[in-house]
Order: structure tokens, then sequence, then C-alpha cells
């Protein structure tokens, strides 16, 4: 977002991207911040319980505004070491991930729910001042689908 204007852009669209963020509370205020009055946030997100995710623990609320307060890379590889543990099991899931992690490479660091992405947008409203006109949401279309929606207008 570095070099965007804020309060300049219609939409921002962010298919798939949000659970690769180490930090997505910040991801989100800074969307907030880049947009015109009226302007959307179009996420696409993956439900964790349809996905190579399913095994995984839900990111709890209080880790989402722990990395967002404190961010820590420590904290930070035990994502990567979750992930190649349960989500792309790996013979040696500590050598993987440290690998994958110094590289800077990255991956699904949260997972999520249709409740608990809601849950982040309640947060930074209340906290952060992260204040949207119309939070809009839709679950997975079918069984067969892996992601829900959301439409974020400010």
């Amino acid at each position: 977002m570095k070099g965007i204007p804020d309060e300049s852009l219609d939409f921002i669209v962010a298919c798939h991207v949000i659970e690769h963020t180490p930090n997505p509370a910040l991801a989100v205020l800074k969307a907030h911040k880049k947009l015109k009055s009226g302007g959307m946030f179009v996420l696409v997100i993956p439900d964790k319980d349809a996905t190579f995710d399913r095994n995984r623990c839900l990111t709890t609320l209080d880790h989402l505004i722990a990395d967002y307060e404190m961010p820590s890379r420590d904290r930070d590889f035990e994502h990567y070491l979750e992930f190649f543990r349960l989500s792309y099991p790996q013979p040696n899931p500590l050598e993987c991930a440290r690998a994958v992690w110094e590289k800077g490479d990255d991956i699904h660091f949260h997972t999520w729910t249709l409740e608990s992405f809601r849950a982040l947008i309640s947060y930074l409203d209340e906290r952060a001042g992260c204040r949207w006109a119309e939070v809009w949401w839709h679950p997975r279309l079918s069984e067969s689908d892996i992601e829900f929606y959301y439409v974020l207008t400010k």
C-alpha cells in the first residue's frame, strides 16, 4: 500500500490474501485508510473447515490482537511449524518450516471461519476506530465451495 495516497481508492479486492498476512488487523486498517468514503474492500476468504487447514486450530481473536499490537517473528515461525505439521504434513516439519520461514515465503498464517473474521472486524471497529458504514457477508455458496465473502464499505 506504500505509494497509494490515503482516501484515493474506490475499491480493493483481496481474494485469498488475508490468510497470507502475518498481521491481518493491520492489513484491514491500511485498506480502510486507502479507501475513499463509500469505497469497498472486497474479501474472499478460505473457510478453514473446507480447506487443507481443517486440522489446524482456529486463529483466536486474542492471537490476532497480539499479532497487531506486538508483532513477533518468533510467533510467525509457530505458524510455519503448525502449517507444515497439519496443513501440509512433512516428514520433518521443523526442518521444512525453518527453510520456508528463513526464505520468507508465505503460508496461511491464520485460519478463518465466517464468524471469526466478523470478530476481527468488530474488534477493529470498537478498539481501533476502523468504522465501516456497511458490512456485508455471505457464507460458502455450497458444501463443495471453500470460501466465504465479505464486502466492507467505508
